[in-house]
């Protein structure tokens, strides 16, 4: 993560999509990840989106699991 005077108090992480129409496009002080980065809340580091683990209702899916909701089948 990296200190910036100007940063955006709205950035994305993992498990949270950030939407320019839900929220204000406000400079804050703070860290936040470099441009192209999201926030890997478990670990509190900054990494590339395909990096980020894969969460299901909460629940950490690993890869290699299969993921059946209703009629739909996910092979993480």
């Amino acid at each position: 993560m990296q200190y910036k005077t100007c940063t955006s108090a709205c950035s994305g992480s993992c498990y949270t999509e950030t939407s320019t129409d839900m929220c204000e496009n406000v400079c804050v002080q703070g860290c936040g990840c470099p441009e192209g980065l999201l926030l890997n809340n478990d670990m509190a580091t900054c990494v590339y989106p395909s990096e980020c683990k894969c969460i299901h209702r909460g629940e950490l899916i690993l890869p290699g699991k299969v993921v059946t909701s209703g009629c739909q089948t996910w092979y993480v």
